[in-house]
């Protein structure tokens, strides 16, 4: 059985004693059982199916980037996201602004790539928030530098549980950049969010909060507990 992919890639299914092969046209090939080569089947051809709107071309791009059953194919993977991007997804315009800014597949273009994650941000992707509020912080990036917009992206994106952003965000509080005013406690609060969430630099930080009492009591015992549990998931700067 031939599954026919887009610009002429195609693979093939068949049986041999009772197994499944799954053989693409590179002649890579990935043995599969009876059940995951009907799914796959049925799970291309309904995004194929429904490919014209947003959401189905955005999994389409996440299927050619991550899958088990045929190789990797990060150009297709980039064909989709960009499909779903010109219907405005959120999730496949982040996607988009990661491979202009890096330059992996796409032409590198920051430009371009901060004008997808303000688009995702806009419609709430707090991924594209995090990386938008990294690129106003940076400056050089497609934006002039903005603390005051890295700390306003990374706010948004924090309140949907973005640790990265979370640990950015506590260090504009910790510094009084881009926010009101230094606030210890919160840039406390923020690490510790982070922390428990396991983000290794966030606990780093947290545990020079109570080494310093900066934001919370003093708790010497508690800083080194804390420090060694990072350096055991390899921060170096905990040791």
């Amino acid at each position: 059985m031939l599954i026919h992919f887009p610009h002429g890639t195609m693979c093939s299914i068949s049986s041999k004693n009772s197994r499944f092969f799954v053989r693409t046209c590179d002649n890579s090939s990935l043995k599969a059982d009876r059940l995951s080569c009907l799914s796959i089947l049925i799970l291309y051809h309904f995004l194929r199916l429904f490919a014209l709107c947003g959401i189905a071309s955005n999994k389409m791009g996440d299927f050619y980037a991550d899958n088990d059953l045929i190789p990797r194919d990060m150009r297709m993977a980039a064909y989709w996201w960009y499909e779903a991007a010109r219907r405005k997804h959120p999730e496949a315009l982040c996607r988009m602004g990661e491979l202009y800014f890096s330059g992996t597949v796409m032409k590198k273009n920051r430009p371009k790539a901060v004008q997808s994650w303000k688009l995702s941000a806009l419609a709430g992707n707090a991924q594209a928030q995090y990386f938008l509020g990294s690129c106003y912080a940076n400056g050089g990036q497609g934006v002039y530098l903005d603390y005051g917009e890295a700390a306003f992206w990374w706010q948004k994106s924090a309140a949907q549980g973005n640790i990265r952003a979370m640990h950015n965000l506590a260090f504009c509080y910790a510094r009084g950049q881009g926010v009101d005013k230094v606030d210890a406690r919160m840039a406390y609060d923020l690490w510790r969010r982070a922390a428990e969430k396991g983000f290794v630099p966030a606990q780093t930080q947290l545990g020079l909060c109570y080494f310093s009492g900066e934001g919370v009591e003093k708790d010497l015992k508690l800083a080194a507990s804390i420090w060694t549990a990072a350096t055991e998931k390899g921060d170096a700067e905990s040791q």
